[in-house]
Protein backbone atom coordinates (compact mmCIF):
# COMPACT_ATOMS: atom_id res chain seq x y z
CA UNK A 1 0.00 0.00 0.00
CA UNK A 2 2.73 2.46 0.93
CA UNK A 3 5.40 1.12 -1.45
CA UNK A 4 5.29 3.62 -4.32
CA UNK A 5 7.52 6.67 -3.93
CA UNK A 6 5.90 8.34 -6.96
CA UNK A 7 2.68 8.96 -5.06
CA UNK A 8 2.76 11.99 -2.71
CA UNK A 9 2.49 10.97 0.92
CA UNK A 10 -0.58 13.08 1.60
CA UNK A 11 -2.50 11.32 -1.16
CA UNK A 12 -1.64 7.97 0.45
CA UNK A 13 -3.05 9.23 3.74
CA UNK A 14 -6.11 10.58 1.94
CA UNK A 15 -6.64 7.27 0.17
CA UNK A 16 -6.39 5.10 3.29
CA UNK A 17 -8.43 7.42 5.49
CA UNK A 18 -10.86 8.76 2.85
CA UNK A 19 -13.97 7.23 4.37
CA UNK A 20 -13.10 8.75 7.77
CA UNK A 21 -12.22 12.14 6.28
CA UNK A 22 -15.52 12.19 4.40
CA UNK A 23 -17.49 11.09 7.47
CA UNK A 24 -15.81 13.78 9.57
CA UNK A 25 -16.63 16.44 6.98
CA UNK A 26 -20.30 15.44 6.91
CA UNK A 27 -20.78 14.82 10.63
CA UNK A 28 -18.05 16.73 12.50
CA UNK A 29 -17.25 13.40 14.16
CA UNK A 30 -13.50 13.92 14.69
CA UNK A 31 -12.75 10.30 13.77
CA UNK A 32 -9.38 11.02 12.17
CA UNK A 33 -8.20 13.00 15.19
CA UNK A 34 -9.59 10.30 17.51
CA UNK A 35 -7.66 7.65 15.60
CA UNK A 36 -4.49 9.76 15.72
CA UNK A 37 -4.68 10.30 19.48
CA UNK A 38 -5.55 6.64 20.08
CA UNK A 39 -2.51 5.52 18.08
CA UNK A 40 -0.25 8.09 19.76
CA UNK A 41 -1.49 6.79 23.12
CA UNK A 42 -0.22 3.30 22.25
CA UNK A 43 -3.80 2.14 21.76
CA UNK A 44 -4.57 2.64 25.45
CA UNK A 45 -8.21 3.68 25.58
CA UNK A 46 -8.06 5.32 29.00
CA UNK A 47 -5.09 7.49 28.06
CA UNK A 48 -6.60 8.41 24.69
CA UNK A 49 -9.96 9.30 26.25
CA UNK A 50 -8.24 11.58 28.75
CA UNK A 51 -6.23 13.29 26.01
CA UNK A 52 -9.40 13.77 23.94
CA UNK A 53 -11.40 14.97 26.97
CA UNK A 54 -14.11 12.38 26.29
CA UNK A 55 -15.55 9.50 28.29
CA UNK A 56 -14.01 6.06 27.64
CA UNK A 57 -17.34 4.88 26.24
CA UNK A 58 -17.35 7.76 23.75
CA UNK A 59 -13.89 6.74 22.62
CA UNK A 60 -14.95 3.10 22.32
CA UNK A 61 -17.97 4.14 20.26
CA UNK A 62 -15.75 6.17 17.92
CA UNK A 63 -13.30 3.28 17.56
CA UNK A 64 -16.13 0.87 16.72
CA UNK A 65 -17.40 3.37 14.16
CA UNK A 66 -13.91 3.68 12.64
CA UNK A 67 -13.77 -0.10 12.34
CA UNK A 68 -17.24 -0.28 10.84
CA UNK A 69 -16.65 2.50 8.31
CA UNK A 70 -13.25 1.21 7.20
CA UNK A 71 -13.97 -2.49 7.50
CA UNK A 72 -10.73 -2.73 9.47
CA UNK A 73 -10.00 -4.73 12.60
CA UNK A 74 -8.44 -2.31 15.07
CA UNK A 75 -7.03 -5.27 16.99
CA UNK A 76 -4.84 -6.17 13.99
CA UNK A 77 -1.29 -4.81 14.32
CA UNK A 78 -0.81 -4.43 10.55
CA UNK A 79 -4.01 -2.38 10.32
CA UNK A 80 -2.84 -0.13 13.15
CA UNK A 81 0.53 0.39 11.47
CA UNK A 82 -1.14 1.31 8.17
CA UNK A 83 -3.46 3.74 9.94
CA UNK A 84 -0.54 5.26 11.84
CA UNK A 85 1.45 5.78 8.64
CA UNK A 86 -1.62 7.22 6.91
CA UNK A 87 -2.18 9.72 9.73
CA UNK A 88 1.49 10.74 9.56
CA UNK A 89 1.25 11.09 5.79
CA UNK A 90 -1.75 13.42 6.16
CA UNK A 91 0.22 15.60 8.56
CA UNK A 92 3.19 15.79 6.23
CA UNK A 93 1.09 17.04 3.33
Amino acid sequence: MLASLKVPLQSIGDQILKVLIDYDAENDAQLVSTLKVYLESNCQATVAAQRLFVHRNTLRYRLRLIGKLTGADLDDFEVLVNFYLAVLALEMG
